[in-house]
């Protein structure tokens, strides 16, 4: 399986292109949240604003239990299936290591949630809610006038097409493909990042209500109050330079945006110098500086072309 770039966990400042993220869906032995068993788990990952198909997951569970036939009816999913199939311990380590500390993504994701957690407990084991979106709730916001919110509804709006309908990573697949789609409908009402975006789903009390009542999960994480720290007093007791790498990292204008980032998040850094050379032996005139900023702008207002750009362009003089 290709690994993607690595990038930092996403923070609530983070633009949704930016985040690295996991689509996902399950099929269940029913709609019932407090009582349906998962019997497949499906997931796609999310990289720079696009679904990367070469790297999905599609798993099937045997539930310990029969399928009712009506379940069967809409995913198509039979005890035969599943018969043979690996336990869902086996599936969620499967599961955990595919989505690393990713953001998940599902249309009502508070259902998956739900009877995710609930397996989990019911086999004793640990259990942290993930940092999730849910394309159903974003869709709500960047088109309030939608007839419904079903997953056909709002890729028909989209102009976007669903292949494998109930099943999991067919489902998946489309969820991650609304949510890519979305983004540039979210930057029309002023949602650019992850914490906006969550901040804008936590308004939608109707529909977290809804949720509530059907036993799901909140399909958001609710942002913690800032608790008050005192004035670290460190940095008026040190130098500049002695915050500063040295030397000093520097990158040819000609290196591709892309790679650029993955030298900052390696190196933990916040900005790079930037000349033709890409040495630090110049002198001052020849560099430029590229921040975080400066290429968090460059994705928000071209990201189909920003990540293979030469990082010279985003450049500024110094």
């Amino acid at each position: 399986m290709p690994k993607e770039t690595k990038l930092k966990p996403a923070s609530g400042a983070t633009l949704l292109i930016a985040i690295a993220a996991v689509a996902v869906d399950t099929e269940t032995t029913g709609p019932d949240a407090t009582k349906a068993r998962v019997v497949q788990i499906g997931a796609i990952g999310i990289a720079h604003g696009k679904v990367v198909r070469e790297t999905q997951l599609d798993l099937l569970i045997d539930p310990s239990e029969a399928i009712p036939s009506e379940a069967s009816l809409v995913h198509g999913i039979t005890d035969a299936d599943v018969d043979g199939a690996g336990s869902f311990p086996d599936a969620w380590a499967q599961f955990q290591e595919f989505v690393g500390d990713r953001i998940l993504v599902g249309h009502s994701i508070g259902f998956d949630l739900a009877v995710l957690e609930r397996e989990c407990r019911r086999a004793r084991l640990p259990w942290k809610k993930p940092r999730a979106l849910c394309v159903r709730l974003l869709a709500t916001i960047a088109n309030p006038n939608l007839a419904d919110y079903s997953l056909e509804t709002i890729a028909g709006w989209l102009r976007l097409g669903i292949e494998g309908r109930h099943s999991a990573l067919g489902d998946a697949i489309a969820a991650g493909d609304i949510f890519a789609t979305l983004i540039p409908e979210l930057r029309k009402r002023n949602i650019r990042t992850l914490g906006e975006a969550e901040v804008a789903c936590l308004a939608l009390s109707d529909a977290l209500e809804a949720g509530h009542r059907a036993g799901w999960a909140e399909p958001v994480s609710r942002p913690q109050a800032p608790a008050f720290q005192p004035v670290d007093p460190y940095a008026y007791r040190h130098r500049v330079g002695s915050l500063m790498s040295s030397p000093p990292v520097v990158v040819k204008s000609t290196e591709p945006t892309r790679q650029v980032i993955d030298l900052m998040v390696k190196r933990k850094i916040s900005s790079v110098l930037v000349s033709e050379c890409g040495t630090p032996d110049q002198a001052i005139e020849a560099y430029g500086i590229v921040t975080e900023r400066d290429l968090l702008r460059r994705i928000s207002s071209d990201a189909e072309r920003a990540f293979d750009m030469p990082v010279g362009t985003l450049q500024r003089d110094r």
